[in-house]
């Protein structure tokens, strides 16, 4: 379908051509083999790219960090240190869970 239309530079003669070679298929949309054009020009290939994830890692000085702030405020609650030292969520409460640092009523927790 790219090289149909990118020999022709047109999306009527691209789906002409699809619907001659793949009867038996659904004739994609215009917006379709827009995207697909656009997604070879920008990555090379019509295979999808992975997604990037962004990993947290506790490393022994972020917990440190993380249990001093506890240790002066143990009622911190799960969100706020995920936003005070730039984590998830789930990666602070991983690391109060960790340092074995909860609040006496768990309100703040989550709990």
């Amino acid at each position: 379908m790219y090289d149909s239309y990118m020999k022709y530079s047109s999306i009527k003669k691209c789906i002409e051509k699809f619907s001659h070679k793949y009867p038996d298929f659904p004739v994609p949309n215009k917006k379709r083999i827009y995207r697909i054009v656009r997604h070879v020009h920008r990555t090379g290939t019509v295979l999808s790219t992975p997604r990037k994830r962004r990993r947290h890692v506790l490393t022994e000085e972020m917990l440190d960090n993380i249990g001093v702030q506890l240790e002066a405020n143990p009622n911190t609650s799960v969100r706020s240190l995920a936003r005070q030292f730039g984590l998830s969520k789930t990666t602070a409460y991983k690391a109060r869970k960790l340092l074995k640092e909860w609040p006496q009523d768990g309100k703040a927790c989550g709990r």
